[in-house]
């Protein structure tokens, strides 16, 4: 038996929806921010929208990244390399002040976020029995409407 299987399904889920909340609120933080950041890298705010732009068109690449995840302990490490892309992402783009920084920054942001979302629900679908299944990942996707309530 897997380390991961000991661990009680509450305390995971409620780990996940915190994770996945943060997550979600930093996907969200840019839309009524983009003004902002863009004024703060010294670009014009159509400058801005490609950020916005390369970050949505790098989750294009999820679904390659998830098809190769495989099971269990798999999915575990797609979520920690998810989380690690989005840290990097974040810290590349506010510790440079460089459009090309701040535009690497969002690409792997967009890698991220979506490799992490994936991860997580996998991980909880696969723990959780059928029959309440759909209740444990509605919780989890509660989250998304959280981000922007945050």
């Amino acid at each position: 038996m897997s380390s991961d299987r000991r661990r009680p399904l509450p305390l995971v889920l409620g780990f996940l929806s915190l994770t996945r909340l943060t997550v979600n609120t930093a996907h969200r933080f840019v839309f009524p921010f983009l003004p902002a950041i863009s004024r703060g890298l010294g670009i014009s705010l159509e400058q801005g929208g490609l950020l916005m732009s390369a970050r949505s068109l790098a989750g294009v690449a999820t679904p390659a990244v998830v098809a190769s995840a495989g099971r269990s302990e798999r999915r575990v490490r797609l979520a920690v390399w998810g989380l690690g892309l989005m840290a990097v992402g974040a810290t590349i783009t506010a510790a440079t002040s460089a459009y090309v920084g701040a535009f690497a920054g969002f690409i792997l942001l967009g890698l991220g976020k979506p490799s992490f979302d994936s991860a997580a629900v996998a991980y909880v679908a696969d723990r959780t029995p059928y029959d309440r299944r759909a209740r444990y990942l509605s919780f989890l996707e509660l989250t998304w409407a959280g981000g922007l309530l945050v």
